[in-house]
């Protein structure tokens, strides 16, 4: 019996030597980590979630990279800049996704919801600064799992999941409007309110951008009509405010959420499909040029 104990317990120390190995080395590939995507070729960077992800083309650009993601919160979006601000100094401008599911409470559950907490601790483990979100529920238990399996079991060089990219689509079907509302505005059938953890982090990002002498601008993306009409009256009017406080202080705000475009150029009613990318990317840069 003491044999086998004495066998369990160097079998046990010898796992987490190993485990504890796999961690050193790759948090070594995550401080010296540069993504694959050489980004000192580019001076503009198009953050935030999927709306500017398939609203702005970067080849249209004369030097800029999308690289949003699914449903990325700004306390993502300002833990990846924050990051990649270390790394890279040919950066002068930022383009933030900025609409009215932005400052929804909803982005608050992405970390404790089943459907998208262990999707974000994938992209988020090598930036996280998750002891900051003081009023946001965590599941730490997944959260530790994703550490587990990305840190310790085995050596990784690339750890750069946080980087996105530009997603393209011709589909085309706008009567999804009330399914979209469902998921941005309400969480179990009940206005899920507006999340002031976002706008706080929304002025870190600007704040962040200000310190280290970058522009940025905020972009609303096209919106199907029938899906404006059905934005709970809350939200419209938190952003409508939030609007005008940031202009007031001389951001740049491109609020192009109603402008009229065909039907034929939206993927869904609250995303642009890669016809409704090519136009709406041209008038952005013309309206960026103008502003300049």
């Amino acid at each position: 019996m003491k044999q086998f104990v004495s066998k369990f317990i160097l079998f046990v120390f010898l796992f987490l030597l190993y485990m504890g190995g796999n961690y050193i080395v790759n948090l070594h590939y995550i401080n010296s980590n540069i993504p694959e995507e050489k980004l000192n070729d580019y001076n503009t960077l198009i953050m935030g979630d999927s709306h500017p992800q398939m609203a702005l083309n970067p080849s249209l650009f004369d030097s800029a990279y999308n690289m949003c993601q699914d449903a990325e919160p700004y306390f993502v979006t300002y833990w990846k800049l924050k990051k990649l601000l270390t790394q890279y100094k040919t950066i002068d401008t930022v383009l933030l996704g900025f609409s009215f599911h932005n400052i929804s409470a909803f982005n608050d559950k992405k970390l404790n919801d089943r459907i998208w907490s262990t999707e974000m601790f994938k992209r988020i483990y090598p930036i996280e600064e998750l002891k900051t979100l003081k009023n946001i529920k965590i599941d730490w238990l997944e959260y530790y799992t994703i550490m587990i399996k990305k840190m310790c079991l085995y050596p990784v060089k690339n750890h750069t999941y946080y980087i996105g990219e530009y997603k393209k689509s011709q589909m085309n079907n706008v009567s999804d409007y009330d399914i979209s509302i469902k998921r941005h505005y309400y969480y179990n059938d009940r206005n899920v309110g507006i999340s002031a953890v976002a706008i706080d982090f929304l002025k870190s990002i600007i704040a962040l951008c200000k310190k280290n002498h970058i522009m940025i601008g905020l972009v609303t993306t096209p919106l199907h009509e029938e899906y404006i009409k059905r934005i709970p009256a809350n939200f419209k009017r938190e952003f409508l405010q939030l609007k005008h406080e940031l202009k007031n202080n001389d951001l740049l705000v491109l609020d192009y959420s109603s402008i009229a475009l065909d039907d034929s150029v939206y993927l869904n009613s609250d995303h642009l499909n890669e016809s409704g990318a090519k136009k709406f990317t041209k008038i952005v840069i013309d309206s960026l040029q103008h502003h300049l």
